[in-house]
């Protein structure tokens, strides 16, 4: 199989020989040159294909992969493209945090109130078979996708509770992204970069599916753009009545010492660093990668740059030995700067992805607002689609009903969440009771203070 070559992060450590580990975040690229390379977008184009998929991101690019092959499986050969609006690994795929969990956003008991008890067994059961195939879809392609097991999980008090089996673990995103997309390619899927949807008509049994370039008239779309994708495409306005949109930032450490890391996850497996996450409602979470913390702490309502120094508070919560232990080993405060710049992320009110779909015969497939579980879920979301638009185009059953499953969610509209005060009210509301605590915190230390002193 051919080796995935990747460009390097600035922010890598150099290995004994001089060699860098691969890019491991969008945002720390600084040579694209050894990017997998796309196909080149013809100054015009007027093309039939059996599938196009908008976007090329998790949902997306699963989608193509899986139905390619599929296809060449079975000896069938299926012409798929992907428009991209921008570079692939671009949007959030390339920036997340790349935590791989086995859970939905929306708690059991959450789904439950709302859709009863056996559609949160039901949804329950699918999200868990998410890292499973994502781990998986690593190992049988071999992407550089830097495999980081375990997951740390931080209580309110800075105790650490450390889980090793494969339900959760951390992977580098960008990699991932870019080698599913480059095997994607050498099963033929044609990959187009920056190249936004502007139309999608589906009239008279057929779908026409619109860019700046020109047109391919396709049997079946599968609407995986994300963020924005029912604000471009008029045709699919209706899809962004059920979502609203918050942003998410991470900021990067120095280099921390081996002993520095061991010293603040004293309950990680073998003292290798783990991803981790609190378990606040504000939640904060983070990944350790090239011995650096790469972090972000809760969501916000506009895309305003990251106020720095609350997170480094917030991640001292999380880790009070962290200042000390660094400036011990080092002589030096620790110091952190911007990796990613607010991105935004699609959320809808319960929680769970809005997938479905639409047209005049169903061929129009959708799939967005995973509410930032995008690795497994879109993985799981888009082997889902592919494996239904599969058996459409063969006539054969389709066994996955992943995606049936989760379009049975009929979702809330959220047009009040379109104003940005709206959102922020809600988000302050949705944080208040970590707000609360922490002053209670904090007037409680101040007691102490006072007591001790006298």
């Amino acid at each position: 199989m051919e080796k995935i070559e990747l460009p390097y992060s600035k922010y890598a450590a150099l290995k004994a020989e001089g060699e860098r580990t691969a890019a491991f975040n969008f945002a720390a690229v600084d040579n694209k040159t050894n990017l997998p390379a796309q196909s080149p977008l013809p100054a015009k184009l007027e093309n039939n294909a059996d599938v196009v998929i908008i976007g090329g991101g998790y949902v997306g690019l699963s989608t193509a992969y899986h139905l390619a092959e599929q296809a060449k499986s079975a000896g069938n050969t299926l012409n798929i493209v992907v428009l991209e609006a921008g570079k692939i690994g671009s949007g959030p795929s390339g920036h997340s945090m790349g935590h791989v969990v086995g859970q939905l956003e929306a708690t059991p008991d959450q789904i439950t109130k709302i859709y009863g008890a056996e559609m949160a067994v039901k949804l329950g059961a699918h999200a868990e078979t998410g890292p499973a195939l994502v781990k998986n879809l690593i190992e049988k392609l071999e992407l550089p996708a830097g495999v980081q097991q375990g997951y740390l999980v931080v209580g309110p008090n800075g105790e650490q509770q450390s889980f090793n089996d494969d339900s959760m673990f951390g992977i580098r995103p960008l990699p991932y992204t870019l080698g599913l997309a480059q095997r994607a390619r050498e099963l033929g899927v044609k990959i187009y970069e920056n190249a936004p949807v502007t139309h999608v008509d589906d009239a008279n049994g057929q779908t026409r599916v619109t860019t700046a370039h020109g047109a391919f008239n396709t049997k079946f779309v599968v609407g995986a753009g994300g963020h924005g994708m029912g604000q471009t495409i008029p045709e699919l306005s209706a899809l962004d009545k059920n979502n609203f949109t918050l942003y998410a930032s991470t900021i990067i450490s120095d280099q921390i010492p081996p002993q520095v890391i061991k010293a603040i996850m004293p309950q990680a497996q073998d003292g290798k660093p783990q991803p981790f996450a609190n378990t606040k409602i504000d939640v904060g979470y983070g990944s350790i990668v090239d011995n650096r913390i790469v972090f972000g702490a809760g969501i916000k309502a506009t895309d305003r740059p990251p106020d720095i120094e609350r997170m480094k508070r917030e991640l001292y919560e999380m880790f009070p030995n962290l200042p000390a232990e660094y400036k011990k080993a080092t002589g030096k405060d620790l110091h952190f700067e911007t990796l990613v710049a607010p991105k935004a992320l699609d959320f809808t009110l319960d929680l769970l992805p809005e997938v479905g779909k639409r047209g005049v015969n169903d061929n129009i497939y959708f799939a967005h607002g995973l509410s930032g579980r995008g690795i497994a879920l879109g993985t799981m979301l888009g082997k889902s689609i592919a494996d239904d638009i599969f058996a459409r185009t063969t006539n054969t059953p389709n066994a996955n009903n992943v995606f049936n499953d989760f379009a049975q969610v009929k979702h809330a509209k959220t047009a009040i969440l379109k104003n940005a005060a709206v959102r922020a009210v809600a988000v302050t509301a949705l944080t208040l009771p970590d707000r609360v605590n922490d002053v209670k915190k904090m007037v409680a230390r101040g007691r102490r203070a006072l007591h001790l002193g006298r």
